[in-house]
C-alpha cells in the first residue's frame, strides 16, 4: 500500500511547493523583465529525415522535463534534510538492490540470468539518470536513493498521522481498491510471447496445435498439412481435444521452442513440478508488476497483471485459450 500511494503523494506535495515558491519568486523579480534565452535558437541541432530539431526546441524540451525534475529534487532535498540524515548506509545498499533487481535477497538475484541482470541494471541506470543523477558516480547514486527513501519515510509518516478528511487519510474503499489492484499475491504462469499473430500461428502450426477449439486447445491429427486446412474443416476425425495436463505439456514445449537460448524446461513436469522449479521467468507478483508499471511508466505491466490476476479468475480453465494483445 505504501509504495503506490507514497509516490503519488510525494508528487502532489512537490508540485504544490513548487507553485508556491515560484509565485513568491515571481513577485520578487517583477523589476527584472529579462528571461533566460539561448543565443542561437534557430540553429539546427540534429535532423531525422525531413524533421529538423532546433536548439530552441531541444532547450524547451530539456527545460520542461529535466528542469522540473531537478527543481523538485532540490526542493525536496532542502525540506527533507532531517529525514535524509536518518537514512543509514545499510538501508541505501539494500534499497539499491530492491530498485535494481526487485529484491535484496542475494539468492534470488543469483537465480537471474546474466542477460536479465544486465537489462535490470540498465533500467536502474536509466531511472537514476532521468532523475538528474549520475549512475556511474557512487556518491550521486547514494544521494538519489537517500532522497528517495527520505520521501518515502516522510510520506509514510503523513499517512500514519493523517486524520479523516485530510489529503493523507485512507478510507475503507481505498483499502479495498488497493488490495484488489495490488495485493493478490503471487502467480506461477508460463508466458508464451509472440511478436504478432502471424508468428503465433506459425509456431502453433509447427506443433499442429489449434487454439480456441471447443473451449480449449486441440491437436490436429489429419494428413493434410495444417497450413492448408481452414478452421471450419476441423472435426472429430482430424482433431484431439487436449486435457489440462496435455495443454501444460504443450505450453512447456512451445516455451522451450521460443526460448532455445535457455536450458529446456522438463516437458514431463506437472503443475506442482513447475511451481517447485521456482523459475524466475514463470514467477509473477501483482504488487511488483504494478510498481514496475509506475516506475517505468509502461502499461504493459498493468496488462500482464490484469491477465494473470483478473481475467483468468473468470475462466473455467487455468489458461487463455486465445492469444492476448499486450500494450497495443
Amino acid at each position: 500500500m505504501e509504495s503506490v500511494i507514497v509516490k503519488r503523494a510525494i508528487g502532489i506535495f512537490s508540485i504544490i511547493l513548487v507553485v508556491i515558491i515560484a509565485s513568491v519568486a515571481c513577485s520578487m523579480l517583477t523589476g527584472d523583465e529579462e528571461s533566460p534565452t539561448i543565443s542561437n535558437p534557430d540553429e539546427v541541432f540534429m535532423t531525422f529525415g525531413n524533421v529538423e530539431i532546433t536548439n530552441e526546441m531541444l532547450y524547451n524540451r530539456i527545460k520542461a522535463r529535466d528542469g522540473y525534475v531537478h527543481l523538485f529534487n532540490h526542493i525536496d532535498a532542502k525540506l527533507l534534510a532531517d529525514y535524509m540524515d536518518d537514512i543509514t548506509e545499510s538501508e541505501i545498499t539494500d534499497y539499491i538492490l530492491e530498485l535494481t533487481y526487485g529484491t535484496s535477497d542475494q539468492e534470488e538475484i543469483d537465480r537471474l540470468t546474466e542477460g536479465e541482470k544486465i537489462e535490470l541494471e540498465q533500467d536502474f541506470n536509466d531511472v537514476v539518470m532521468l532523475e538528474g543523477y549520475d549512475p556511474e558516480d557512487e556518491d550521486s547514486v547514494d544521494a538519489f536513493v537517500r532522497l528517495y527513501l527520505a520521501q518515502l519515510n516522510y510520506t509514510k509518516e503523513q499517512f500514519r498521522q493523517g486524520e479523516e478528511g485530510s489529503a493523507f487519510s485512507i478510507s475503507d474503499d481505498d483499502l479495498e481498491n488497493f488490495y484488489n489492484d495490488y495485493k493478490q499475491g503471487d502467480a506461477v504462469a508460463i508466458p508464451l510471447r509472440f511478436f504478432d499473430r502471424q508468428e503465433m500461428r506459425a509456431v502453433f502450426n509447427h506443433f499442429n496445435l489449434i487454439e480456441n477449439f471447443e473451449g480449449g486447445f486441440a491437436l490436429y491429427t489429419g494428413d493434410t498439412p495444417i497450413e492448408d486446412v481452414s478452421t471450419d474443416e476441423y472435426d472429430e476425425d482430424n482433431t484431439e481435444i487436449l486435457d489440462d495436463d496435455e495443454v501444460l505439456e504443450y505450453f512447456v514445449k512451445i516455451y522451450n521452442y521460443l526460448n532455445r537460448h535457455n536450458d529446456d524446461i522438463d516437458e514431463a513436469l506437472d503443475k506442482q513440478g513447475i511451481i517447485d522449479l521456482e523459475y524466475s521467468a514463470f514467477a509473477f507478483n501483482q504488487m511488483n508488476l504494478m510498481e514496475m508499471a509506475e516506475d517505468r511508466q509502461e502499461d504493459v505491466y498493468v496488462d500482464i497483471a490484469a491477465l494473470l490476476f483478473e481475467k483468468l479468475k473468470h475462466q473455467d480453465v487455468p489458461y487463455h485459450i486465445t492469444s492476448q494483445n499486450i500494450n497495443d
